[in-house]
């Protein structure tokens, strides 16, 4: 049922209108900055993002439904928002960096889990995890079945981040 409802909204284009509105809605009360939607990008698992934080969900019933949540940029981006988070900007990809935006692909993940139990699917999540510099994502082989979003932040460089949810074909 899960995989059904998530095509389906692939589909219709809501699941991307759900990524859209869990990046504006999670990002602006955090760091207090307006968030543009510039439009769809790809999914990330075969050229990833330099830094990318990623998020499980799963179905809480028995379906076996798996599901991936995601923010992910080039460091700069990643830099500006740790700064908006934390009020310090990070000169590498140091823990700090990576606790800003692991906090807020758990943010993502937790408003794309309300989105998603509106369309009737009742979904726990996982603890985020962060990965930088990767070539690849081995865990994207089976996740198909999703959208990407860029959303550029209202700071002065303008940074472009890449928001997104996949899940496993059914």
């Amino acid at each position: 049922m899960s995989h059904a409802i998530v095509e389906e909204l692939v589909a219709s284009g809501q699941l991307f209108d759900f990524v859209s509105q869990a990046a504006v809605e999670s990002i602006y009360p955090l760091c207090g900055v307006e968030v543009t939607v510039l439009g769809p990008g790809p999914l990330p698992w075969s050229d990833p993002p330099v830094g990318i934080a990623l998020v499980s969900l799963a179905d809480t019933g028995e379906s076996g439904f798996q599901a991936v949540a995601w923010v992910g940029g080039p460091f700069e981006a990643l830099a500006s928002l740790a700064e908006a988070l934390l009020g310090e900007r990070p000169a590498e990809d140091d823990e700090m960096l990576q606790d800003a935006v692991r906090e807020l692909a758990n943010i993502v993940a937790g408003r794309m889990q309300e989105r998603l139990q509106g369309a009737g699917m009742t979904l726990g999540l996982g603890l985020p995890v962060y990965v930088g510099g990767a070539r690849s994502l081995n865990v994207g082989a089976s996740l198909v079945n999703g959208v990407s979003a860029h959303v550029q932040l209202g700071l002065p460089d303008r940074p472009v981040l890449a928001i997104g949810f996949a899940a496993k074909e059914g």
